[in-house]
């Protein structure tokens, strides 16, 4: 005999990969050998000295908010967010992402930064006037602090001489076209509507002429008969450039 209870999905934290069922466990402990190689690496990539981090150390032991911070990393977090310090609700959607270890409080492999140091770090990271992308990618791969990304985009947006260096997008160079010797040797065309009618424009390069011809629909064939019309009456050009729209790059229209 078997009892069924339903178990809403919100109340399943962590489940079991076979039954389902969520586990007992409210503070699991990550072995102390994986929490030395987050400060290691950082030590080792030779972005944050020693000193730093001893730095780093000190002065979260005096932030109240991060002292807030350790003590549910080192007690267990409640199980609601509302039920959570505001100082420290910023770090509940990552709350298993948070270790402790000599007093430094990391988010991954990342230095959680106390508030009397952000100012400094934020110059660090501005230091080189790198842009916006390269400054943000600086600070995500050591430190973290809520809203720090923000607070670096406004920082370097406001810069002058990051601005200056700002990378812009190369404008296209215009290319002119060679002004023909005779009249209507060469002809632009396209298309275009006006209030809700179509048009056809051949325009001649070397006197600025243009025909337009009023459309009943936009084919191919239509946009040829009216061609054909244009150049029965000023001759047949050598060269006719468009926009390569549908009606010109048509098999019908390059082989009239």
């Amino acid at each position: 005999m078997f009892t069924f209870k339903f178990v809403p999905g919100k109340d399943i934290p962590v489940a079991d990969t076979l039954s389902r069922a969520f586990l007992h466990v409210s503070n699991p402990e990550i072995p102390e050998s994986e929490l030395n190689c987050f400060v290691h690496m950082i030590n080792d990539q030779g972005t944050i000295s020693k000193s730093k981090l001893s730095e780093f150390a000190t002065e979260t032991s005096k932030d109240p908010d991060l002292q807030k911070l350790k003590n549910c990393v080192l007690n267990g977090w409640p199980g609601k967010a509302r039920q959570v310090d505001p100082a420290v609700r910023p770090y509940y959607s990552f709350r298993d992402e948070i270790t402790l270890y000599e007093d430094v409080l990391l988010k991954c492999n990342r230095i959680i930064v106390p508030s009397s140091l952000r100012d400094e770090m934020r110059q660090k990271i501005q230091h080189g006037h790198f842009g916006i992308e390269k400054c943000k990618a600086r600070a995500r791969s050591t430190l973290y602090w809520p809203g720090m990304i923000s607070e670096i985009v406004d920082i370097v947006s406001k810069c002058d001489a990051c601005v200056e260096n700002r990378n812009h997008l190369p404008s296209e160079k215009l290319i002119p076209h060679e002004v023909p010797s005779t009249p209507w040797e060469k002809v632009g065309t396209d298309l275009f509507q006006l209030k809700n009618k179509d048009y056809l424009i051949v325009a001649d390069y070397t006197s600025k002429y243009f025909e337009v011809s009023a459309l009943p629909n936009t084919l191919a064939s239509t946009v040829v008969q009216h061609a054909k019309s244009i150049f029965a009456r000023f001759g047949i050009p050598k060269t006719v450039v468009s926009d390569n729209g549908p009606q010109y790059s048509s098999h019908q229209y390059k082989t009239f």
